[in-house]
């Protein structure tokens, strides 16, 4: 996938069988519901390996208690090699130390204002994901 615009290039692999999903999810009982609101997203599962260049926020980010502006991440061969933001990128340093030999590696997590303003335009997620596989939970 290539992302392009407001400072960002991009790119990213998936990684082999990855399809694309949506929002929408179904209880045990088989209830089909949207439960995050508004949205407009979709989803995949990228090859992190493969991700190489420049994401850039054009929007505030909060983080924990802290906020982020004018973020930008430069990636190379999967691995942010650089953060720079003129607030806030000791911040995102800090969330980027993590134990990658350690699976499920605690992270700080925060669903400050950018949970609500995502929507308005093109993101890029880091988040970790359990209990589903191709859109249906697994016991």
């Amino acid at each position: 996938m290539r992302f392009r615009g407001g400072g960002t290039e991009f790119t990213i692999g998936l990684l082999p069988g990855a399809h694309w999903e949506w929002a929408q999810t179904e209880t045990d009982w088989g209830l089909r519901h949207l439960p995050n609101l508004p949205t407009e997203e979709v989803f995949t599962t990228p090859d992190r390996r493969r991700a190489e260049g420049v994401v850039r926020a054009t929007r505030p980010l909060g983080l924990s208690s802290t906020i982020v502006r004018d973020l930008e991440l430069r990636f190379r061969d999967g691995r942010v090699v650089d953060v720079r933001a003129t607030a806030g990128a000791d911040a995102v340093r800090a969330q980027l130390q993590v134990d990658e030999a350690r699976p499920g590696s605690a992270r700080s997590r925060s669903s400050t204002a950018t949970l609500f303003d995502e929507n308005a335009a093109s993101h890029v997620a880091d988040v970790e994901v359990d209990g589903f596989e191709h859109g249906a939970r697994r016991p």
